[in-house]
């Protein structure tokens, strides 16, 4: 992995542990979980996430999406190459996701 300027942790465990030796100095973790081990030894500026529950709305969600009602509309997509060009549009207020493919 490249070294990474952000990263945003919803699982804490295993999975963080070996993403955070990518994350470059200085760089950024979110997480809804609270500070996950060996984030003090290393430079870094953790910022926690408030969430709250809602299985009403999870499950509306995961009907919606079963029966393909659950829609997310895509402005534009670029190759990964084009990462730049694809930054500026979501800056300048893409209605959709801009999405970057390998």
């Amino acid at each position: 992995l490249p070294a990474l300027d952000a990263i945003c942790d919803t699982v804490i465990g295993e999975t963080i542990a070996k993403l955070l030796v990518h994350l470059k100095r200085g760089g950024v973790l979110g997480s809804t979980l609270g500070e996950p081990p060996g984030a003090k030894e290393r430079d870094m500026r953790v910022i926690a996430v408030r969430t709250q529950r809602d299985p009403r709305r999870l499950m509306e969600l995961a009907t919606a999406a079963a029966e393909r009602r659950l829609v997310i509309p895509v402005e534009r997509t670029f190759p990964l190459e084009q990462a730049p060009a694809a930054f500026r549009l979501a800056r300048q207020g893409a209605t959709g996701k801009v999405l970057l493919l390998p």
